[in-house]
């Protein structure tokens, strides 16, 4: 239960009510005064208020006094403008006081009492209790005037009010708590007198001009009061649903500090349960006891904001981490684990790794809540939009685009339009360049494509980038879609062209970016043949110390079933396999040396190198896609193996440079099959392609690794390497015979 504690004594409210001050009436030039101040202008307003009241005071203390009424005239005219566009604060409202003071006494010693009586009578409706300043000495006409100004202007009320801190509010104008007489504007006024807790009274007022009006009023008591303070301010008091109260601002500026003090009043005797509550915190109940209509004083009141927890897990360490647009700081190396306290609502996390990709996620989070987010990488695919004048077809393929490459399960794809255009405007590429390109008629100069890259890769940090560029202006039949890798993949961009009246371009497209990635394949340590002597597949050799040798097959057999399903062709044998896991046994109905046999065969693994020349692939999804298993070091692919992709990649897009950047420093299995000698034999050619007289000597030692063993191309199962790499050789020697 809320601490509670009768008041001793009488109670004043802790906020401090400012007097609304009437605007000061317009300052107009006497009758048969000349020498009226040029309009004020709009830069005049900057003008340095202070620095003129001092000038001016300079020149009134001095004997030249009448040369300052212009100057106080120009500094009434300002402020008067703000005054009237809401724009003058306390401090102004006192400088165009003393302004007209200092312009009622100038005048007034020249003997124009009715231009100082204009000065005085504007300063009193502003403020009926003005009076000359403390230090300032006036003369004996000014303060003749101005108490009749005074007389002539404002009468006296003299308020006896119980309870004495009540607020008195004259024509809605607070006067605050007032004790004894105080000078008011005189004529027909309207008095309102409150105070939380009683009952308010509103009563009219004649005010005689140079008059008093005694008011002895008695306030009747309606309800108990709960003063209190709340932090922050702007909280809401409840009581059995109806709002009975919101917590102020004690300052600007200060809502999350403690709050003004606060009347709750409307509470009678008994036991009442007041709810406390702001949007973003969790509410409090009080349960408070009245015990009689008084005043009552509580302790202050702290809500905690709402919180619900949210957890991110295996954040890499070199990611940038945005949760609702804000970067997040990163403690530790390697994976971290984050838990963040976030207030009740929607949240986005967007996390950014580079080649690793990318991970975007939408999550609720509720008061206590804890949800966990396990970051999942995946490549990021920038939506870069649609470049061309049909806007009808431009609006329609933006949105297929964003439809069906959203349902791409191997890509964080995002979009990034106008982010984008800004990127390829900064580069000179337009629609009607990337037109002349798809026509490839050698028309336009292709724009730097590698600077292109770092720039998409500065400004976007994807893994892949998609632009579509419409066929025509007026009305387009087609796209060309052109797909740009991040680095460190392929710097030119790889273009399809689709049908917009036809789907079936686009999901042939979303099909091969989605096609998983396979980097491993079953290997069976055999070279298998059709041929015309065998109506079954033929094994043509045997891979020693491979799956097929430790199974019993020998060179000469023939595949006649597995698993008890005939085989007609080395083809249907090798999808059979392919549809099998690694490891999984294969029984074998094998005929050779005039017996029938069975063997069973387990599987082994093979690496899987991409072809040297694949006209279908699309090589910068490909380089994305490896770029991020390599940042990601993931265990199911080694690093050499992806490296090694990688390479050939770069080599089918004529990138030697950049391919043997990637070839060289790999260290692979030195076994049978795809291994270091493969890599070495590849990084051979890369190197004679960059600069064939600067690396000859260098690939003869590469590509002579290769020439002898059993290493191979593609996968374990592929083509041998050593005729390709004695052929090279013989090429490289000018055409003499290499020795064994």
């Amino acid at each position: 239960m809320a601490t509670m504690r009768r008041f001793d004594g009488l109670f004043m409210a802790g906020a401090v009510a400012w007097v609304l001050l009437i605007p000061a009436a317009a300052s107009a030039q006497p009758p048969g005064e000349a020498g009226a101040v040029a309009e004020i202008v709009e830069e005049d307003l900057g003008e340095d208020i202070e620095a003129l009241l001092a000038e001016a005071e300079e020149v009134f203390r001095s004997a030249d006094q009448p040369e300052s009424i212009p100057m106080f005239e120009r500094i009434i005219l300002l402020l008067e403008r703000l005054q009237a566009e809401g724009a003058l604060d306390e401090q102004g409202e006192g400088w165009l006081k003393l302004g007209l003071f200092r312009r009622a006494e100038a005048r007034s010693n020249l003997l124009d009492e009715d231009g100082a009586k204009a000065d005085l009578a504007a300063i009193l409706r502003s403020d009926p209790a003005w009076e000359v300043p403390a230090g300032y000495t006036v003369s004996r006409l000014l303060s003749d005037l101005l108490r009749g100004v005074r007389d002539a202007e404002t009468g006296v009320l003299d308020p006896l009010i119980e309870p004495p801190d009540a607020e008195l509010y004259l024509d809605g104008q607070l006067l605050g708590p007032v004790s004894g007489p105080r000078h008011v504007l005189a004529g027909e006024r309207l008095l309102r007198v409150r105070r939380p807790g009683f009952a308010e009274i509103e009563q009219p007022l004649t005010i005689p001009p140079g008059g008093s009006v005694p008011i002895e009023l008695t306030l009747e008591r309606t309800s108990a009061v709960v003063w209190l303070t709340t932090r922050p301010a702007g909280v809401e008091v409840v009581l059995r649903g109806e709002v009975l109260a919101v917590s102020l601002p004690a300052g600007q500026g200060f809502e999350e500090e403690a709050s003004a003090e606060l009347a709750v009043e409307g509470l009678m005797p008994g036991e009442q349960v007041l709810t406390l509550r702001k949007e973003g915190y969790r509410p409090i109940e009080m349960l408070v006891k009245i015990g009689e209509l008084t005043d009552y004083a509580i302790d202050p009141v702290g809500l905690e904001r709402s919180r619900g927890t949210v957890t991110i897990s295996r954040v890499p360490a070199a990611a940038r981490v945005l949760l609702d647009g804000e970067p997040q700081t990163l403690p530790g190396e390697g994976p971290i684990d984050l838990r963040l306290e976030l207030p009740p609502g929607e949240h986005e996390l967007r996390v950014e790794a580079g080649p690793a990709g990318l991970f975007e996620s939408r999550f609720e989070l509720a008061d206590r809540q804890l949800v966990e987010i396990a970051v999942r990488l995946r490549p990021g695919l920038v939506l870069l939009g649609v470049l061309g004048g049909d806007r009808v077809a431009a609006s329609e393929l933006e949105m297929r685009l964003a439809e069906r490459f959203g349902r791409l399960s191997r890509w964080a794809v995002v979009q990034r339009a106008e982010r984008g255009f800004e990127l390829l405007r900064a580069a000179g590429i337009d629609r009607a360049l990337m037109r002349v390109l798809a026509a490839d008629t050698g028309a336009a100069e292709p724009p730097d494509w590698a600077a292109l890259q770092e720039a998409l890769d500065r400004g976007l940090a994807g893994s892949a980038y998609l632009l579509a560029v419409l066929s025509d202006d007026l009305y387009a039949s087609r796209a060309d879609l052109w797909l740009w890798s991040a680095a460190p993949g392929p710097t030119r961009p790889a273009r399809r062209q689709i049908a917009l009246g036809d789907g079936g371009g686009l999901d042939a497209l979303a099909e091969a970016l989605d096609r998983p990635l396979r980097l491993s394949a079953p290997w069976i340590g055999a070279r298998i043949v059709d041929s015309a002597a065998a109506d079954s597949p033929l094994v043509l050799s045997i891979e020693p110390e491979g799956p097929a040798a430790a199974a019993g097959l020998r060179a000469g057999d023939t595949v006649r079933a597995i698993g008890g399903q005939p085989v007609a062709s080395a083809l249907e044998l090798t999808e059979r396999i392919a549809g099998s896991p690694a490891g999984h046994e294969l029984l074998l109905q094998i005929a050779g040396q005039g017996e029938a046999r069975s063997v069973s065969l387990t599987l082994g693994v093979s690496p899987v190198v991409a072809s040297l020349s694949d006209p279908s692939a699309l090589d910068p999804a490909l380089a994305a896609r490896l770029a991020s298993l390599e940042a990601n070091a993931d265990a199911s692919a080694p690093t050499w193996l992806v490296r090694l992709n990688r390479g050939v990649v770069l080599m089918r897009s004529g990138e030697w440079r950049r391919a043997a950047e990637a070839l060289r420093g790999i260290q692979a299995p030195s076994a049978a099959g795809v291994g270091q000698a493969t890599v070495d034999y590849l990084l051979g050619i890369a190197l004679l392609e960059v600069d064939h007289a600067a690396y000859r000597d260098t690939a003869l030692g590469l590509i002579g690794h290769a020439a002898d063993g059993r290493a191979r191309l593609e996968h374990n199962d592929g083509p041998l390497l050593a005729p390709r790499a004695r052929a090279r050789l013989e090429t490289l020697l000018g055409g003499a015979r290499r020795q064994p």
